[in-house]
């Protein structure tokens, strides 16, 4: 009967130990992220930032690439009317090319006037498996 003891009392303490030590591991894992998060959440919105402004900036000067390209083209082209034809597809880029500016833009300052949302929708796309 004393074997059935040790073997309890044994698994007993080895449980006391490996519980002990997990709630160790949650408090110091606790502590870790409230430390953590802060930081990372500034780092969150300040890259949504910066990111969305280098886009903006690079689809700003495609369109005025290719507002520059039509504008050249008119003039080159004065009355002929056939000539003149070949700025439509330069137009039509630099209109998408804009609309991609105007949503950049807009995505930017989303970042900048409200970051919270903006960490929200980050939380949701993780959690969604999107990013």
């Amino acid at each position: 009967m004393s074997d059935d003891a040790e073997v309890k009392d044994t698994v007993l303490s080895a449980l006391q130990h490996i519980g002990a030590e997990l709630q160790s591991g949650y408090s110091a894992g606790k502590e870790f992220v409230s430390e953590q998060a802060p930081e990372v959440a500034r780092e969150i919105v300040t890259w949504g930032i910066v990111g969305n402004g280098i886009w903006a900036a690079f689809w700003l000067a495609v369109t005025i690439g290719f507002g520059w390209f039509a504008f050249r083209w008119w003039r080159k082209c004065g009355d002929d009317f056939e000539g003149a034809l070949g700025i439509v597809p330069s137009l039509i880029l630099g209109f998408i090319a804009a609309l991609l500016t105007v949503n950049y833009i807009g995505d930017t300052l989303e970042v900048a006037v409200a970051p919270r949302v903006y960490l929200l929708k980050q939380g949701v796309k993780i959690a969604q498996g999107k990013l």
